[in-house]
């Protein structure tokens, strides 16, 4: 007879698996921009990219810092690294970014995430750089009139792995982030009811947190004067040990009770860009 968990039990037994009980078997991962920026402004971005001042790299200094010691405290072993922004490949420097993770990380599947309009653009270098770091291009598609697997074939044929993933053609493409800073609902309770808390941990000028939206939310806040508060949603990482930025991404935090987890679900919408206002990232 089939075991019977309760949602809880579930989460513990996924999310406990991936941050720490069975390292073995589930290792840590990770995402964290190149830049902020993007050229495809989507309506409602977890990253809130179409609210970004220009490109806004990541200082590459503080890049290799934080790389460095993100690598110290996992051994640079990873199940999988996600590169994104924004669009990393604005990022003019972005072979030195990927050379940085190539030298730290020993282990695990690295993605640059990016929507590809640009790889026709890009110079042998970047390809080289990719082949030699051992990453690999995650091609996200959007209702364009772009071909995709056209780009994929020559990224193939520069010797580099790749792929196309996502269909935002259809009418459930998107989640909207769906934000309510009047929301009295339990911290607690969405965030072990949410899919995406612990699946996209977030590591941003040295501090980690367990989901992209608290992790950008600052652009937001910059770009409207709001005040979606994630202050006590992150940890640095330079000034803690491994064991404390596990407990504490276990732990349910006070931003998760800002989102419509309901709205969220139950009412997706079509890709489509962004016309930069305050409502698209609201319930």
């Amino acid at each position: 007879m089939k075991e019977k968990l309760t949602l809880f039990q579930r989460r513990e037994r996924i999310y406990g698996a991936i941050f720490g009980k069975k390292p073995k078997r589930n290792p840590f991962n990770f995402e964290i921009h190149l830049n902020d920026g993007c050229n495809l402004f989507c309506k409602g971005c977890f990253h809130f990219a179409p609210l970004a001042h220009g490109v806004s790299p990541y200082p590459l200094d503080e890049f290799e810092a934080d790389m460095k010691r993100i690598c110290e405290l996992f051994r640079g072993k990873f199940g999988w690294v996600h590169l994104l922004g924004g669009e990393p490949l604005l990022n003019k420097d972005i072979t030195q970014y990927l050379d940085i993770v190539g030298r730290y990380v020993k282990r695990g599947q690295v993605d640059l995430i990016t929507n590809g309009l640009l790889i026709p653009k890009m110079g042998e270098d970047f390809f080289e750089s990719c082949k030699k770091n051992r990453i690999r291009l995650a091609i996200s598609r959007y209702p364009l009139p772009f071909d995709y697997d056209a780009v994929l074939r020559s990224v193939l044929d520069h010797g580099c792995e790749a792929y196309i993933f996502g269909d935002r053609t259809q009418s459930d493409a998107f989640n909207l982030p769906a934000l309510n800073k009047d929301s009295t609902a339990s911290a607690k309770h969405n965030y072990l009811h949410c899919v995406i808390a612990n699946a996209c941990v977030t590591l941003d000028h040295g501090r980690i947190t367990y989901c992209s939206i608290p992790g950008y939310v600052r652009l937001y806040n910059e770009a409207f004067g709001q005040t979606f508060d994630a202050t006590d949603d992150w940890i640095g990482i330079h000034n803690h040990t491994k064991k404390e930025i596990l407990d504490f991404l276990r732990t349910p935090h006070s931003f998760c009770r800002y989102c419509d987890l309901k709205k969220r679900l139950e009412h997706p919408i079509p890709w489509s860009p962004s016309e930069k206002k305050k409502e698209e990232w609201l319930s």
